[in-house]
């Protein structure tokens, strides 16, 4: 029963992982373009 019990739990920590990675570049995607909008703010 443990076996099946990590079978479970590793497909969950799978998913958790891909979704803090994809959050993770998504948010240095929204930094990266708030940064070039105050950049072009401040040249202004």
């Amino acid at each position: 029963m443990i076996f099946t019990e990590q079978v479970r739990i590793v497909p969950l920590v799978n998913y958790y992982v891909i979704e803090v990675v994809y959050e993770s570049v998504e948010v240095k995607l929204n930094l990266s373009e708030y940064d070039v909008g105050s950049v072009d703010l401040g040249s202004e």
